[in-house]
């Protein structure tokens, strides 16, 4: 995997609401990035959502609302974020995590498909199961084969959809 210096971290600067800049450091492995924004915020502008899940366990609807959580959190960090580009499900064994991966990924203007160094998708959200062992297979098709960045985030938290876990998303967006 490629080195990050993003994940060595443990601390980060931010502006408070009132705009003096300060410093956050984590708790317990968690970031309390409460009434803050990033000093220097990112812009998310081309980004997709894969689930594996399938339909049956996490419907378009929980889906879209989960997509809108996440927004709303990156917004409220001072990440810009419009809708992704492409949300698909994989449905069937065709589906592979590199076939769904090369289904949502963005090139250049003209470039060739495949080629790694041209992707301009900066993040792919994989949406998967806890107990299936696919985060591996995730994280080498699309950072070692594909070149792009992913963030999984299992189904439970799809679900509950909490704020604070989208803020320590958007940590992680912010570095892409």
């Amino acid at each position: 995997m490629p080195y990050h210096p993003f994940f060595w971290r443990s601390q980060v600067t931010v502006k408070g609401f009132n705009g003096r800049e300060l410093t956050e450091q984590t708790s317990g492995g968690v970031w309390s990035l409460i009434k803050k924004i990033f000093y220097s915020p990112a812009s998310l502008s081309h980004w997709s959502v894969v689930s594996f899940c399938g339909r049956h366990r996490l419907d378009d609807q929980t889906v879209g609302n989960y997509i809108d959580g996440l927004r709303d959190a990156l917004g409220k960090t001072g990440v810009r974020a419009p809708p992704p580009e492409k949300v698909i499900f994989a449905e069937d064994k065709q589906d592979t995590v590199s076939n769904c991966l090369r289904k949502v990924l963005r090139y250049g203007p003209g470039e060739k498909q495949g080629d790694p160094s041209k992707v301009v998708t900066q993040l792919v959200v994989c949406l998967i199961e806890k107990e299936v062992p696919i985060y591996t297979e995730v994280k080498r098709a699309a950072e070692t084969v594909h070149g792009v960045m992913t963030q999984c985030v299992t189904r439970d938290n799809v679900r509950k959809c909490n704020f604070m876990t989208n803020v320590n998303i958007s940590l992680k967006v912010r570095e892409t």
